[in-house]
């Protein structure tokens, strides 16, 4: 009877001790990504006249692969809304991110879902992929590395072509008028090609040894 006592409260310890790494962990990971979208020129990092290479979301794909989809889906939703909020407030936040991301500009309402919607599925995605895809991807690296990637480049596709869907005409109007509709899915394309996937390059190789290493940690304090 204390045999069944003594493990009854390991196991209360043990998934206690679980819990409190997990929201410790949650916490860090939306600390990092807060700091890096706020941090001038480094969460958005620009490169040329109008593109930027978005790299505070990083935490949310790391948060999705080693703590799961659900914590991935709750980290994509403090990246919408930190997103939303940096481009509403930030002085030095580009033009073009200002109409896309927020209709206090003159944009449509639907710059809300576009904010929001990619990023809350760029959490879950990778999640899923990584813990679903272990019987057809063995090699640990090559799973997260492509958890990474997919997770980066989904947000890039369905922002722009979210943008382009649901309100492209409104958007050619308010950041150029120079360009048409049919042209702005062409210069969709070619950022998803660019910025996009050198978004995803970054992300891949910044998220492997870090998941590697979060994933120790576990691991030795789940012990």
């Amino acid at each position: 009877m204390n045999t069944e006592h003594t493990v009854e409260n390991t196991k209360r310890k043990k998934t206690r001790k679980e819990k409190i790494l997990f929201i410790t962990q949650l916490a860090v990971l939306l600390s990092i990504e807060i700091l890096l979208c706020f941090t001038p020129y480094l969460g958005f990092i620009p490169i040329g006249g109008t593109m930027e290479i978005v790299i505070f979301l990083i935490p949310v794909i790391i948060g999705s692969i080693v703590l799961g989809p659900t914590a991935g889906g709750i980290l994509g939703f403090f990246g919408g809304l930190t997103c939303f909020i940096f481009y509403t407030v930030a002085p030095y936040a580009s033009f073009n991110g200002r109409i896309m991301y927020t209709p206090f500009n003159g944009s449509s309402y639907w710059t809300i879902v576009v904010c929001f919607v990619p990023r809350i599925i760029m959490g879950i995605i990778p999640g899923v992929l990584y813990k679903y895809g272990k019987k057809a991807i063995k090699n640990d690296y090559v799973r997260t590395g492509i958890a990474c990637f997919l997770g980066s480049i989904t947000n890039t596709i369905l922002v722009l072509f979210g943008t382009y869907f649901l309100w492209g005409k409104d958007y050619v109007a308010l950041s150029s008028g120079n360009m048409s509709y049919s042209e702005l899915f062409f210069g969709f394309l070619f950022l998803t090609f660019t910025a996009g996937l050198l978004e995803a390059i970054v992300t891949t190789i910044v998220g492997i040894p870090i998941c590697k290493a979060l994933f120790t940690i576990i691991k030795k304090n789940s012990k």
